[in-house]
């Protein structure tokens, strides 16, 4: 009994965090896989590039419904089985996607497959407030937020380098590979929680009735507007003003990264300062580092400001999930999936307005959408004291 009273420890404390990790890295990957290699899909298949680009779109629309979806099915059903399922079905539809014949094939399969990747996220959030210690929770939920972030990068550079020595079919093959490791670690890598009959009969949407689960939503939809506006316009703001090749608009990216390191702090800054502080000087932090970009014009001073603005998010998004996830009890399947769908809204929404504003524009808009998330931040405070 003691053994697997142990196992079951290892196991939460160490596979756990690090399958979500990968997990979230590798599913999240396939939102901006294409971008770079669109081109390439439309001479393969001989259609235009708007044509190409909806094997984005059709991704991406498919993931945001099949997150409200999997999240309902995650408050009536063991959420290990539905991560399991998913990345199984993930597996096989994302190599099949690599083999389409045909334009319109390949829209669907990257349809489906969106539909189904979505079953990781509200599972995965859902299953860290039901099994892991509250101690570790915010660690684990930083890990994979962290994967989030990660995502938009890693997708892009994955998929350009197979793509210039492969070939871009070839891109779909490893990740079903890692698809199908990821499928059986799973089975094996994390024990199922309890079965709980009042969770499985939630289906009353009450948390939509609680003012801070509200605003937080309202914050929300700022967060990956924020970053993939801020990066997807930066680009040509590099090019204009620094002549930078893509390798040096590769690098100030990357550059960016290493503020996510701030997200493994936030359960020390949570239990040190409280959720509610941590929530509103983090978007501070962020907001800040968007403001001085619009002043700088040196490129080590710009990507010194994308870190400060990188680390304010990094804190930001765990912060929130953790109040989600504590004002939704029983229901955190559904209220999860919508926080996800919210969160991957305002990146379709920046990601329109970034091929569409300058730079200084945007940064200008994602200003004062940041500014509306630290009013909100304070009314979550002053409803929290309220209940």
């Amino acid at each position: 009994m003691d053994r697997e009273v142990k196992a079951t420890s290892k196991k939460i404390t160490f596979m756990v965090p690090l399958l979500f990790f990968f997990s979230a890295l590798l599913i999240v990957s396939n939102v901006y896989l294409l971008l770079p290699i669109t081109a390439h899909v439309a001479d393969y298949f001989g259609t235009s590039i708007e044509k190409a680009a909806w094997g984005s779109g059709a991704f991406s629309l498919c993931y945001a419904f099949g997150l409200l979806f999997f999240g309902a099915l995650s408050d009536r059903f063991n959420k290990k089985k539905i991560i399991w399922f998913g990345m199984g079905a993930t597996a096989v539809i994302t190599y099949l996607t690599g083999e389409a014949g045909n334009v319109y094939l390949f829209l669907l399969a990257r349809g489906i497959q969106g539909f189904f990747a979505a079953s990781f996220a509200p599972a995965a959030n859902a299953y860290v407030f039901e099994v892991i210690p509250k101690q570790k929770q915010t660690m684990v939920l930083s890990l994979i937020n962290i994967a989030f972030l990660l995502s938009g990068v890693f997708g892009q550079l994955v998929a350009s380098w197979i793509t210039v020595r492969y070939g871009w079919t070839t891109v779909f093959i490893p990740l079903a590979v890692c698809y199908v490791i990821l499928f059986i670690a799973i089975s094996f890598g994390i024990p199922s929680e309890r079965a709980t009959t009042q969770l499985r009969k939630s289906n009353s949407f009450k948390f939509v009735r609680k003012p801070i689960v509200l605003y937080c939503y309202g914050i929300t939809f700022s967060l990956l507007f924020s970053f993939v506006g801020m990066y997807g316009s930066v680009g040509d703001h590099l090019v204009a003003n620094f002549y930078l090749s893509p390798n040096g608009i590769i690098l100030f990216r990357s550059i960016g990264i290493i503020g996510m390191a701030a997200a493994l702090f936030t359960g020390t800054l949570l239990n040190r300062f409280g959720p509610y502080i941590v929530l509103t000087s983090s978007l501070i932090v962020a907001i800040s580092g968007v403001i001085a970009m619009l002043f700088l014009y040196s490129f080590y001073l710009l990507a010194a400001a994308s870190v400060i603005y990188v680390s304010g998010i990094s804190v930001t998004i765990p912060s929130i999930v953790t109040l989600i996830g504590k004002h939704s009890p029983g229901e955190r399947g559904k209220a999860l999936s919508i926080y996800a769908f919210i969160l991957l809204s305002g990146a379709s929404t920046a990601s329109v307005l970034a091929a569409m504003l300058s730079f200084q524009t945007l940064i200008l808009v994602i200003i004062a959408m940041l500014s509306i998330a630290v009013i909100l931040s304070c009314f979550v405070k002053n409803a929290a004291a309220a209940q």
